[in-house]
């Protein structure tokens, strides 16, 4: 029966069957994982506490009042944390083609193309 002294006294023992199946989960999931790093400075304080600020704000929104309203879809609430991750730096924006002659990481720590390098 909900909340009472059983249902209550279960409660730590649900929290922990859940806790083991999220752990098995990160096991075997992990080994997927293949994250490249990040040679990008850190950024400013601010700038990530901003955008955390977005982030929770858009989401405190659209708990209150919703996405939906009587004039229908409001798009501004989803956006807000979007346009926080994205426009304080938080999220690595994919990058774009190539110019020729300019190096990637992968060509700097490669030590860059075999053909330009002199014979000493």
């Amino acid at each position: 029966m909900p909340l009472s002294g059983a249902w209550w006294a279960s409660r730590p023992l649900w929290a922990l069957v859940l806790l083991a199946i999220t752990g098995v989960i990160v096991l075997v999931m992990g080994r997927f994982e293949d994250p490249k790093p990040d040679d990008r400075p850190a950024p400013a304080l601010w700038r990530p506490l901003t955008a955390a600020v977005m982030v929770c704000a858009g989401l405190a929104v659209m708990a209150t009042s919703g996405m939906v309203g009587s004039n229908g879809i409001n798009w501004v609430w989803p956006l807000l944390p979007v346009a926080g991750l994205l426009g304080f730096g938080v999220v690595r924006m994919p990058i774009g083609p190539r110019s020729p002659g300019i190096a990637s990481s992968d060509d700097r720590s490669s030590g860059g193309d075999p053909e330009d390098r002199s014979v000493g």
